[in-house]
């Protein structure tokens, strides 16, 4: 697995990051991507679950991916992550919220986020369709991240990483397999 430097450093430095987009923009495979290197760097990794889409990374990581059923749920499971020390991915974060965002979600969302970057990890956020509207809950979210960033397709099989916090950089990838490979 060849990594990309400035996402290695992020892992190794166990910073939140924080990436969403619309669907089909190849989040989750960014996620198997960091959690495989999380491993690699001799993490243990905790991946939770929250949507269908998810099943990649339970057919690649098995019993180290855990499904939340609902927002208590997701929350509870970052906590325990956390508390074991795990790398931890969250794929995707803002499931539940955006099914009701009230203010008990939104706590939840917060406090889930807050676990998070204690042990470092990275939660995956889908926003609408139409690329230019943000994550709902996003704005919960990227005050707990060190790193945000965005994706979107740019042609079968290839996409775009933006990454707008803390600093402008762009990036592609390509699917290779269950993984992905950098442009």
């Amino acid at each position: 697995m060849r990594s990309h430097p400035y996402i290695e450093g992020v892992v190794r430095g166990r910073q939140l990051i924080y990436i969403y987009g619309p669907p089909a923009s190849g989040k989750t495979r960014l996620g198997v991507h960091v959690a495989r290197l999380a491993q690699a760097l001799g993490y243990g990794v905790s991946i939770i679950a929250t949507e269908a889409g998810s099943s990649l990374a339970y057919r690649t990581f098995g019993e180290a991916t855990s499904v939340a059923l609902t927002m208590d749920d997701m929350a509870m499971r970052v906590a325990q992550a956390t508390l074991k020390g795990d790398y931890v991915i969250v794929d995707t974060v803002n499931s539940f919220y955006r099914e009701s965002p009230d203010y008990r979600s939104r706590s939840l969302l917060a406090m889930a986020c807050a676990f998070a970057k204690l042990s470092g990890g990275m939660v995956i956020g889908q926003s609408s369709a139409a690329e230019d509207l943000p994550s709902p809950g996003g704005v919960v979210v990227e005050k707990y991240a060190e790193v945000v960033g965005t994706t979107r397709r740019l042609q079968e099989g290839k996409f775009a990483l933006e990454i707008t916090k803390p600093q402008r950089k762009v990036t592609a990838f390509a699917l290779s397999g269950d993984d992905l490979i950098w442009l």
